[in-house]
């Protein structure tokens, strides 16, 4: 049985580490509201473009021949098993996918991940731990278009932390070009340009506008997915330290008995 003194070392172990995990669960849910409202007002942004480049049939992935992944990682751990699910995902699909896939890693947990791609990565970004900004993303956003539009037969991949709710939060992959076909634009649109150069161009702004769409996304799942891991981290640090300051009690009471016993023996020898 411990000692008195390694129970108050214990004890006090306890509440420095619920105060560290309640700290770190309030600044998560201070980055949570920031980025809800950045992703809400970029959703929108995509949603007009959407809208603009009109409805229509995928494209066929007939003829393909150029494959790129873009993988979102976790900047931080502590987030549950967040980071373990999508390097797990993505060793499976870097499987499936074959050597001839080039991966584009973003986020500093994914820097050791070429291990499970099992090849050189085309290229490493680094956010930081702030709101990522789109003039951050921009870098991002450009080496894709610039791949798309060297390759005319390519496609366009993503594994990131998809945000359902603050208790769901899992690794999705998801298709991102080729894009649907985009509709005829309006009869009455007047314009120098060429028709197939506009729809072209607004392909492209599509493209770099769910791209950074996903970026927000990743960061409000790691941010949520640490939340939760920090609640349950403090509510099962204030329930170690209830248990440990009763067991704490009972012992100290159990002593300062044994004591009054051992005192009190000692005064009735005494008397006789």
């Amino acid at each position: 049985m411990p000692t008195l003194r390694e129970f108050k070392k214990r004890i006090r172990a306890s509440k420095n580490i619920a105060s560290i995990t309640k700290a770190m669960q309030l600044i998560s849910v201070n980055k949570v509201r920031k980025s809800q409202e950045t992703t809400r007002r970029n959703t929108i942004y995509v949603e007009n473009l959407q809208e603009m480049r009109g409805t229509g049939s995928s494209d066929s992935n007939l003829g393909i021949f150029k494959n790129f992944v873009l993988v979102l990682a976790p900047q931080r751990g502590l987030c549950g098993s967040l980071v373990n699910n999508l390097a797990a995902d993505l060793y499976r699909k870097a499987k499936l996918l074959g050597p001839e896939t080039d991966y584009i890693l973003v986020g500093r947990k994914a820097y050791l991940w070429e291990k499970y791609i099992n090849r050189k990565a085309l290229a490493f970004f680094d956010f930081g731990l702030s709101l990522p900004t789109f003039s951050k993303v921009r870098p991002l956003t450009g080496l894709v278009v610039a791949k798309v539009l060297e390759s005319q037969k390519a496609s366009v991949c993503i594994l990131y932390p998809k945000f359902y709710s603050f208790q769901k939060v899992e690794s999705t992959y998801e298709p991102l070009y080729p894009l649907k076909t985009p509709g005829s634009l309006p009869e009455d649109f007047l314009t120098d340009e060429d028709p197939n150069r506009i729809t072209r161009d607004l392909d492209l702004y599509y493209l770099e506008g769910i791209i950074y769409q996903k970026v927000l996304e990743a960061y409000l799942s790691e941010n949520a997915a640490r939340m939760v891991a920090m609640l349950k981290a403090s509510q099962n640090a204030q329930e170690l330290n209830q248990d440990l300051t009763l067991i704490y009690n009972k012992q100290r009471q159990k002593e300062v008995t044994t004591e009054i016993i051992e005192l009190k023996g000692g005064v009735a020898s005494d008397r006789r």
